[in-house]
């Protein structure tokens, strides 16, 4: 009786944490309306004017401008209801976000999942098979990487076995391509279904979270099994001393791009000295052998659909040019921007240290800055998820 009595009645879902995925975004340009309308229906909790939010799975941070609906602008909008949202911030974010308060719980993003799974179909579900996977507005691939148990339908047996038949239930492990949110406190934000070849197969609810050293808590590492839709080729060359921001750039503006459906690689200079690159030095020759091999390489991903984003010092000026004239249409320069100083003393991959213990000939090398980029980012003056955001914005139109 005590511990019956000691129970807390669930709380109404206003009085809950703030959780509104994002069905849309909104931007109209006409008669000087340059609002940005963020939309979705809140499940939980309360969103007013002023809120400090917080955008899942990728992190982003916000100020609530105005609250708005069909009849116009408003205070405060509570859960159940269909509402937008400006922010002062001007943000690139995506369907599929969740927003949250940033002061409150937060809530959970994970890429590999243990959830309980019910089965409609005929066809089975079988394990090592991709499907489609459906959680508030987020939609990713998802492969079933084990089945734990299944509930026998006519006996209420536990067995084991390879697949799920119709009108099981399992418990199963879940690889998913893209991070997706889910709080298991609110059942809304856990629930999924499962689509195979179009059709609505299955849904569950995802128990917990598992570690995957695929994914590093913000980006998914390269080498994730990603498929797409859009195939439409670009270079986007990001050039800058080392240290200056470059790989951090590429790996942000890789996840929203894969995020949008568009196929992409990173080239990395580092990774190519690694492999085809290796037999190059840091002399003025072996830097522009380097440049050239990496250009002709991004031209070819280019030409298959592919949109290249190449990570690269490339100190000299005549250099970046000639890769500008071998990648033709759809290159896109931009001069990550740093001062010595500061690349020397962020040092991420210890290659000024590698130079001064001799370790590392002539890489010290003087920087030749642009005198026409397509875009410069100052990474001393805006952080990580503003010079994604302006990366993106510029580039909106290769896409």
């Amino acid at each position: 009786m005590e511990a019956i009595q000691s129970f807390h009645s669930r709380l109404p879902k206003v009085d809950l944490p703030l959780r509104l995925p994002l069905q849309d975004v909104y931007k109209f340009g006409e008669k000087g309306d340059d609002r940005r309308i963020m939309a979705g229906e809140i499940v939980s909790g309360k969103l007013k004017v002023g809120d400090k939010l917080t955008f899942y799975p990728s992190g982003k941070r916000a100020t609530v401008k105005s609250v708005e609906d069909l009849n116009g602008r408003k205070q405060e909008a509570l859960s159940g209801e269909a509402t937008g949202f400006t922010t002062v911030e001007d943000l690139f974010v995506t369907r599929g976000e969740v927003v949250t308060k940033s002061e409150e719980r937060e809530p959970i993003v994970a890429v590999r999942v243990k959830a309980n799974v019910f089965w409609l179909e005929k066809r089975p579900l079988e394990k090592g098979r991709s499907y489609v996977l459906k959680i508030c507005a987020a939609r990713t691939e998802v492969k079933v990487e084990e089945i734990e148990s299944v509930l026998d339908a006519s006996t209420l047996e536990r067995k084991t076995g390879n697949s799920i038949g119709a009108n099981e239930v399992a418990s199963v492990i879940l690889q998913l391509s893209d991070p997706i949110v889910f709080d298991p406190f609110i059942d809304e934000i856990s629930r999924f279904v499962i689509v195979d070849d179009y059709d609505l197969a299955g849904g569950g609810k995802i128990v917990e979270k598992l570690d995957d050293p695929t994914y590093d808590g913000k980006y998914l590492k390269r080498g994730a099994n990603y498929s797409f839709d859009k195939a439409k080729g670009s270079v986007i060359w990001l050039s800058g001393p080392s240290g200056s921001g470059k790989s951090t750039l590429a790996k942000g503006l890789s996840y929203y791009l894969s995020r949008l459906g568009v196929n992409n690689y990173v080239l990395d200079g580092d990774e190519l000295r690694a492999g085809i690159n290796a037999d190059l030095d840091f002399t003025p020759q072996g830097r522009r052998e380097n440049v050239l091999r990496t250009a002709h390489i991004a031209k070819i991903l280019k030409q298959a659909g592919v949109v290249a984003i190449v990570t690269l010092i490339s100190p000299f000026r005549e250099d970046r040019l000639k890769a500008k004239e071998i990648v033709g249409n759809g290159f896109f320069g931009v001069y990550v921007k740093a001062t010595w100083e500061t690349c020397k003393k962020r040092d991420p991959k210890k290659l000024y240290k590698a130079a001064e213990d001799g370790k590392i000939k002539n890489f010290n090398t003087p920087y030749d800055e642009p005198t026409t980029p397509d875009l410069v980012i100052d990474t001393e003056k805006f952080g990580e998820t503003e010079s994604v955001d302006m990366l993106l914005k510029a580039i909106k139109d290769l896409l």
